[in-house]
């Protein structure tokens, strides 16, 4: 619903920073191999300032929310043991992709929340950089997705 004081503040710490590495972790459920469910469950965005973010969804209000960190590693072998490999999290490089690659070298200049009343919501964060580059974060039904932002000029 709305971002508390303490999530504002671990998003808007990113700001002045610089992107180095992006890593999209995937949660994967092969179960029904038909029917594998798989959802974008944490965004690991990793500063050249030594700085890391981890972001994800919150389960009981759906909000974005800033985590201090995760074990995949450990977490698989949990589930590896709990579920024989069907359940684990996948990991992916997205650093070069069309989302993230014109955000390396570049700082972000402004961490933005759409405002209402006077608090900010949690659905949604836009990161905009020095080249005018943004990228827009924002909760789906499962999990996360991150993707350029361009709003209709026109509009």
């Amino acid at each position: 619903m709305y971002l508390s004081t303490e999530q504002m503040a671990s998003f808007k710490q990113i700001e002045g920073k610089s992107i180095k590495e992006v890593l999209y972790h995937f949660w994967v459920n092969k179960a029904i191999p038909a029917e594998e469910l798989r959802f974008l469950e944490y965004i690991e965005i990793r500063f050249q300032e030594g700085l890391h973010l981890v972001i994800t969804k919150e389960e009981e209000v759906g909000d974005l929310q800033v985590v201090s960190g995760i074990d995949l590693r450990k977490t698989n072998e949990t589930l590896k043991d709990e579920f024989i490999g069907l359940i684990k999290y996948d990991s992916f490089r997205a650093t070069n992709s069309l989302v993230w690659k014109p955000f390396l070298g570049d700082k972000i200049v402004s961490v933005q929340m759409e405002e209402e009343e006077g608090l900010f919501l949690g659905e949604t964060v836009l990161l905009v950089g020095e080249n005018g580059h943004e990228v827009l974060l924002h909760t789906l039904q499962e999990g996360l997705n991150a993707r350029v932002y361009a709003p209709d000029k026109n509009a």
